[in-house]
């Protein structure tokens, strides 16, 4: 107990360095306390393990060196490579409520474990409010899982029992911001959690009706965002490119692996709906015909008739393009239908304009001429809604 009464006044010691820099010094004088407050933090990150008060007095600390570090770049005596660097400091104090949270979880008093866990969230809290802090990495995932195992040994209760509603509140407020600023995966992943604590409160605690009924609506929230992504995945598809359609249908896989955190059949039937529509309309059509094209001019590319009806072509309008198998395999991919259609119509006009100077071409130039008419016609079926890209 002494030692951890030596370490909070150690704390409090250097908090009290950080608002007298603050009130007296000037830009070096800042400086100085700047750099002697992260000595103290290296110092305690190599011996000690804070409990309890001294969880917010390391927030506290940290916000003091925000502030001498925003005054010592406002400053004219200070240097550009004399300003401090924050994440130094960010890094012992990760590695101090670490130490903390683990040192916590050795114990076997509930009461100091619930404690020391309420503890971290509110430290949490702080600097989720402090728009200056909260992206700096304090609290960082290492700790959060620290934070999840503490919770769970404490009994998940303990969350709300010593601040009632207003903890409750932090915890709905967290999870809304979760909801408004999180990836799907995130948002499906907060969704378990939510419900996992709902199924751990017991059926006399005072706010599980009311949590009951949040969680629901968080639930059914997921759900919304899981459709509204895919529909808008899938109206994004209408005059895309085929290389921009697997991008689509690769992220529509990964939503429907989100069914491990919804479990509800009729969304999972409706995704793999989506992804069927795609493949069967757009990919498999398109990738059918452009394989039949590189197929054909791959099978004539050594025959010398061929060469020379392409060499007549080449000279005629100085491009050789619709001659080589990678016109098929990737150039016309990248182009969304509106654009194929454009330029396919064009290199057919130039084809039906080439003067033949060689009986034997006509065989190659009807053949050609009618796949490039089947390929214009699949292109033109998926152009519906197609907008002229930047390619």
């Amino acid at each position: 107990m002494d030692k951890n009464i030596k370490i909070s006044d150690f704390i409090s010691e250097l908090i009290s360095i950080g608002y007298s820099a603050l009130a007296r010094e000037n830009g070096q004088g800042k400086l100085k306390a700047f750099k002697e407050i992260n000595k103290g933090l290296d110092f305690l990150k190599k011996n000690a393990v804070v409990h309890t008060d001294d969880i917010s007095k390391s927030i506290v600390t940290l916000k003091l060196l925000v502030d001498l570090r925003e005054d010592v770049i406002k400053s004219k005596g200070v240097k550009d490579y004399q300003i401090p660097d924050i994440y130094s400091p960010v890094e012992k104090l990760n590695t101090l409520l670490i130490k903390s949270a683990n040192q916590s979880l050795k114990d076997d008093d509930p009461n100091l474990i619930t404690t020391e866990c309420e503890k971290f969230l509110n430290a949490a809290d702080e600097i989720r409010k402090d728009s200056r802090i909260k992206g700096l990495g304090l609290l960082d995932g290492k700790i959060k899982n620290v934070i999840g195992r503490l919770r769970k040994k404490a009994n998940i209760e303990s969350i709300f029992l010593d601040e009632g509603l207003d903890s409750y509140q932090i915890l709905i407020e967290a999870a809304d911001n979760m909801l408004n600023s999180g990836s799907l995966n995130q948002i499906g992943a907060k969704s378990l959690e939510l419900k996992h604590t709902a199924d751990e409160l017991s059926k006399d605690f005072a706010y599980r009706t009311r949590f009951i009924k949040y969680v629901r609506r968080f639930e059914q929230s997921f759900h919304q965002k899981i459709k509204a992504k895919t529909n808008a995945l899938l109206k994004k598809s209408n005059g895309s490119s085929f290389f921009d359609c697997q991008e689509i249908l690769d992220e529509l896989v990964s939503i429907k692996k989100f069914e491990e955190y919804h479990r509800k059949k009729g969304l999972t039937i409706m995704i793999r709906q989506f992804i069927k529509k795609i493949e069967k309309t757009k990919i498999v059509p398109l990738e059918k015909a452009l394989y039949q094209m590189k197929v054909f001019v791959l099978d004539n590319i050594s025959n010398k008739n061929w060469q020379s009806y392409e060499l007549n072509y080449e000279k005629k309008y100085n491009s050789r393009e619709i001659f080589q198998d990678t016109f098929y395999e990737s150039t016309l991919k990248a182009y969304s239908p509106y654009d194929a259609v454009s330029l396919l119509k064009k290199r057919l006009g130039e084809l039906k304009k080439l003067d033949l100077k060689d009986r034997r071409h006509i065989v190659f130039e009807q053949d050609f001429i009618g796949m490039f008419e089947k390929l214009i016609k699949v292109f033109d079926r998926l152009s519906v809604g197609s907008k002229k890209s930047k390619i």
